[in-house]
């Protein structure tokens, strides 16, 4: 339970969860129960889905799904510093 990250909701911090619709190590599918069970719980919370991409695309910064997924991170990133 110390591990989980629906454990420790909520944290009152926004979060922003990215995967990958080809992710067989975190399917799409957990990020949606994750975001779903934490809203529940107040917490804020927005989940995307990058298609054409797996597990590990989308963090590296050379592909395309990184850049969709930066795409992304960056409106994020100033909504929570602009809050």
């Amino acid at each position: 339970a110390g591990a989980s990250p629906a454990a420790l909701l909520p944290t009152g911090v926004p979060q922003l969860l990215v995967t990958g619709d080809d992710d067989y190590a975190v399917p799409p599918a957990h990020g949606d129960a994750y975001a779903e069970g934490a809203r529940s719980r107040g917490q804020d919370v927005v989940h995307h889905v990058i298609p054409n991409s797996s597990h590990f695309e989308i963090v590296a910064p050379w592909t395309e799904p990184w850049k969709n997924a930066w795409e992304l991170i960056q409106p994020f990133l100033h909504r929570i510093r602009t809050s």
